[in-house]
């Protein structure tokens, strides 16, 4: 039977973000890996990066954001190689509704940074103390219905 790698987490937002119509950025304060993250650097096994985004929620239909890490004040359309996907639109509300059958804790996505990451290293614009993660309303109705993200996270698997 093949072994999985632990996670570590190694760094996460102190406070719930709130998206909206402008550029948004959320700060993670990260640590250096203690755990299985280090051993692997130990042994020279290849570090996956996961940004972990955790109950996102909406009251509404919110538009999509698109992600990038330490973009700054860039252009994202100029700076392809720090974007790490979109934050979806589909199914926020539904999932923010608390019922019988749904606790309304929202929606979470985990997306493979890894490359990004390996990029920032080898263009000397990586932080191992602090990542920013900017999220950029895209579409027609861009940021008008705001969307919450409980708690983005950095993981080295």
């Amino acid at each position: 039977m093949a072994q999985t790698a632990t996670s570590e987490m190694v760094g996460a937002t102190e406070a719930p973000v709130t998206l909206a119509r402008d550029r948004n950025v959320a700060h993670i304060r990260m640590a250096r890996p203690t755990g299985p993250a280090a051993r692997a650097t130990a042994t020279t096994q290849k570090r996956r990066a996961y940004l972990n985004l955790e109950n996102v929620t909406s009251d509404g239909v919110p538009s999509s954001y698109g992600i990038y890490l330490n973009l700054g004040d860039g252009d994202p359309e100029q700076n392809r190689q720090l974007f790490a996907g979109l934050l979806p639109a589909f199914g926020v509300k539904e999932a923010s509704q608390k019922d019988e059958h749904n606790p309304g804790s929202g929606l979470n996505r985990a997306i493979d940074v890894t490359h990004i990451v390996e990029w920032l290293q080898a263009n000397n614009r990586w932080d191992p103390d602090h990542l920013h993660v900017t999220f950029v309303p895209r579409g027609k109705n861009a940021g008008e219905v705001p969307v919450k993200v409980g708690r983005a996270s950095l993981y080295y698997k």
